[in-house]
């Protein structure tokens, strides 16, 4: 994972450890997340089950960005 980033969210998808981070960016460039797999991604498909904790894991992920979006909006700490 990257040493600074902008939001953090770890969840489990199986066995493996699923970290997204958005770094910083420089005005004018363009935003992006990053999605790390530990230890490795994945050497085949997710079962049906993976699937669904992985779906769960970024829709978590985007309600917890929001809430911290927001509070940053209200003038309040993000996170």
């Amino acid at each position: 994972m990257s040493a600074e980033s902008l939001f953090t969210h770890t969840w489990q998808v199986g066995r493996w450890k699923v970290t997204l981070s958005v770094p910083p960016i420089a005005p004018g460039f363009v935003r992006h997340a990053v999605c790390e797999w530990d230890p490795a991604v994945p050497g085949r498909p997710l079962t049906a089950s993976e699937q669904r904790q992985y779906e769960a894991g970024i829709a978590e992920a985007t309600r917890a960005a929001a809430k911290g979006y927001a509070q940053a909006r209200a003038g309040g700490s993000p996170w």
